[in-house]
């Protein structure tokens, strides 16, 4: 009843499968909008530019709520993408003041600072190893595996520069740090994303950490990590 009822309505649709009602682009540039379903969830897409203005700016009060999403982790539940209600207008509420356009020009200098003064000393530092690994592939007259080296190089710089981790991915390949790395993408694919999403949150707390791509259990290497760099500034005052 619900799912006909959709299907006729004054919002334009090609597609009348409801568990498969997905428009590409070109579809979604002619319309203003249309009814779609999501499994069996009523939906609309909006694809009207002056409908989305009204909707995330000018009547933004009246659309304050987000697509309910639970991963079944605390940590990732309370990210601000993630939350909703009241409990979303209390953390805007926080962190609002830290993003007035005042404080944005004043945080730009300190942006451009960290960006070439140090960013380019964490790259410089990291491409020494890639240099390195360059030189070995030449004397040794083998081909240089590009996609290794540089994802490598990578994963130097985003461990030095968000962590503040000094690791050689080239030549510490079973690093703890790397190995984490490398067991977290191989469990981000999107049959699991997808599965992440679609199941309720009492199952997902109760498949193993593994399985659930967003899922930061207390004994997650990157939450002891990063807690860690919390605690740490904390009590420095950095």
């Amino acid at each position: 009843m619900r799912t006909s009822h959709w299907l006729k309505s004054s919002l334009s649709n090609q597609n009348k499968y409801p568990l498969l009602s997905i428009l590409g682009g070109r579809e979604l540039a002619i319309l203003r909008g249309t009814n779609s379903f999501e499994g069996s969830l009523p939906t609309v897409v909006v694809a009207e530019p002056d409908l989305l203005r009204d909707i995330l700016v000018k009547d933004f009060h009246i659309f304050p709520y987000r697509r309910p999403m639970t991963t079944g982790d605390p940590v990732a539940d309370n990210m601000v993408s993630l939350m909703i209600g009241e409990d979303w207008k209390r953390v805007r509420t926080i962190i609002t003041p830290a993003f007035t356009s005042k404080r944005m020009r004043q945080m730009s200098s300190i942006i451009d600072f960290f960006l070439f003064f140090q960013m380019s000393s964490i790259i410089d530092e990291c491409s020494k190893s890639v240099v390195e690994v360059c030189e070995e592939y030449c004397e040794k007259g083998k081909p240089v595996d590009f996609k290794s080296t540089f994802g490598a190089f990578t994963m130097d710089v985003i461990a030095k520069s968000a962590f503040g981790t000094q690791i050689n991915s080239h030549k510490d390949p079973q690093n703890e740090f790397v190995r984490k790395v490398r067991e977290s993408f191989l469990n981000f694919t999107i049959p699991r994303m997808m599965l992440s999403i679609l199941l309720p949150s009492w199952v997902l707390k109760c498949l193993p950490s593994s399985f659930n791509p967003m899922r930061f259990d207390k004994d997650n290497f990157f939450r002891e990590v990063t807690m860690s760099i919390i605690k740490k500034r904390r009590e420095t005052g950095m």
